[in-house]
């Protein structure tokens, strides 16, 4: 096998070669530095929208997009057609958010929320926890070999 044609065939059944669009809510800190982050678009992720309900924030340029209030949600995710939306809002909020995901027609939800929700009938939800990814490095190392004791 050729190395360019076996790679781009795992990015066909991937759908990476594909443009996948998304919307996020949630244009804090995180919000704001996920719809920066230029590397989605190797695997084919398109932000369409922003979106976030604190009026300080609605109305900002956040990576070329205006952030739009969250009244405006299912209206967007219906005009373009978008499946699946990034979740970083706080932890109180993610439940509620993610109901109102689900009225507006997303089937997929990346959740960066920093608590667990059951998911609302139909959709898919994959809870991304930093705080997890940081205790399983942190008890690696503590474990690796030829580590120095103090």
């Amino acid at each position: 096998y050729q190395t360019p044609e076996v790679i781009n065939a795992i990015h066909e059944r991937l759908g990476f070669d594909t443009d996948l669009l998304a919307v996020i809510v949630g244009a804090g800190r995180l919000g704001s530095a996920l719809a920066c982050y230029p590397g989605f678009s190797h695997y084919g992720l398109r932000i369409v929208a922003i979106f976030d309900d604190d009026p300080a924030l609605v109305g900002t340029v956040v990576a070329h997009h205006v952030v739009e209030p969250m009244s405006r949600l299912q209206r967007v995710v219906r005009e373009t057609n978008v499946k699946l939306a990034v979740l970083t809002v706080p932890a109180e909020s993610a439940s509620d958010v993610a109901n109102r995901l689900s009225i507006a027609g997303i089937r997929a939800i990346w959740s960066f929320a920093p608590s667990r929700f059951s998911p609302p009938e139909g959709v898919i939800v994959h809870h991304q926890h930093l705080s997890a990814g940081l205790a399983e490095l942190a008890y690696f190392l503590k474990r690796r070999p030829g580590r120095h004791k103090e």
